[in-house]
């Protein structure tokens, strides 16, 4: 068996998947872009949009954008957004889908 480099995370498991540290991390960032780039299109600073309520529609869309766009879990989302727990996190995120579902029609 080949010696990983110290520190060094591969790329590829057995059967070519996806290391799940590279995956967690690589969407982690990713979810992290996401919100960055939410808050500029908002307009709003992150100390504000924490500090809104669980429920803010803002928190709803970018919830949801991170959840369609990464591996992220309901668990991240909602402690990354001060969201509440998971289950208000989820509800939020399928409210916001049927308003845009609604939209759209």
């Amino acid at each position: 068996m080949l010696e990983r480099l110290e520190g060094s995370v591969p790329k590829r498991g057995l059967g070519g998947r996806i290391d799940a540290a590279v995956r967690k991390d690589h969407g982690e960032r990713r979810g992290l872009e996401l919100i960055q780039a939410g808050m500029e299109v908002f307009g709003i600073l992150e100390k504000d949009l924490m500090a809104a309520a669980k429920g803010d529609w803002r928190k709803g869309i970018l919830a949801e954008m991170v959840q369609r766009e990464t591996t992220m879990t309901l668990d991240w989302i909602s402690e990354r957004l001060r969201m509440g727990d998971r289950s208000n996190c989820c509800r939020i995120i399928r409210q916001t889908r049927e308003k845009m579902n609604h939209h759209t029609e």
